[in-house]
């Protein structure tokens, strides 16, 4: 199992994104981040970033995860910031990382527009930040979870410290945060686990968004349980964060059943 750093583009735009309130499920919202950010550079307030996060608020759910995908569109920051000065679309495909990303934000709207600002505005600030680093043995202890979900070493895994607990599922990657002192190892080791879950039971059945979500975490329960009392009160202690277990239809409960009979 490989895990490497994001970007540092990547890893910025995730800052700012971590900036901005919003109750969607795919929010990046972390309050704590922001404290711990605000103890280096100051309260956001104090810079541009404070007015454009307040602008890029109350997103929806699709629109959130519209504007984290700009993070895969540059891998340089500085890239990214000289062109700010025309719209996206209009950037020339040499200059992009990933033509195929910015594809999928287009069309460009004032919220784009608005968070290509705010992480170019950010870019020198963000720098007065301590280095990000992957923690030692973090893919050794990561490892631990294999077990209970072998799609882990299937997709790149990718480290960001402005994600935390959370996580994310792309086509190609599975990214996640880094035990910093912040975010436990326990939390970030469970999310990758659901997020590969999330992956292997996408590619096991046609489902729509919320189903595979359903799935994964009852499948993840499933496997928890099965190995032993203490594996099994681990995965309900990462549960409770997001609420219940959720409630599954027939053929929701077959899926389980079967994923879980392979392992």
């Amino acid at each position: 199992m490989h895990v490497a750093l994001a970007s540092p583009h990547a890893e910025l735009v995730f800052h700012v994104l971590a900036h901005v309130p919003c109750t969607a499920p795919s929010s990046l919202y972390d309050p704590a981040y922001v404290e711990w950010v605000a103890g280096y550079l100051g309260p956001a307030s104090a810079r541009p970033l404070g007015q454009d996060v307040a602008v890029l608020a109350g997103q929806s759910h699709a629109g959130a995860i519209r504007l984290q995908r700009y993070a895969r569109v540059f891998a340089d920051p500085n890239a990214a910031r000289t062109c700010t000065t025309s719209p996206l679309k209009d950037v020339p495909t040499s200059a992009l990382d990933r033509v195929d990303q910015r594809d999928a934000v287009l069309p460009s709207d004032d919220a784009l527009e608005v968070l290509r600002c705010a992480v170019a505005l950010e870019l020198d600030a963000w720098r007065r930040l301590p280095p990000v680093a992957l923690p030692t043995g973090f893919a050794h202890d990561l490892a631990r979870w294999e077990a209970l979900a072998p799609w882990l070493p299937r997709k790149p895994l990718v480290g960001l410290r402005s994600l935390g607990a959370r996580g994310r599922l792309w086509d190609d990657a599975i990214w996640i945060g880094l035990p910093d002192g912040r975010v436990q190892l326990e939390e970030v080791g469970w999310q990758a686990a659901h997020e590969a879950t999330l992956a292997e039971v996408c590619d096991a059945e046609a489902l729509d968004e919320d189903a595979a979500e359903r799935v994964s975490v009852a499948l993840l329960a499933a496997r928890a349980a099965g190995h032993g009392p203490e594996t099994r009160a681990a995965h309900a202690v990462w549960v409770a964060r997001y609420g219940a277990l959720p409630s599954l239809t027939t053929r929701e409960e077959e899926l389980v059943r079967r994923l879980a009979a392979l392992t």
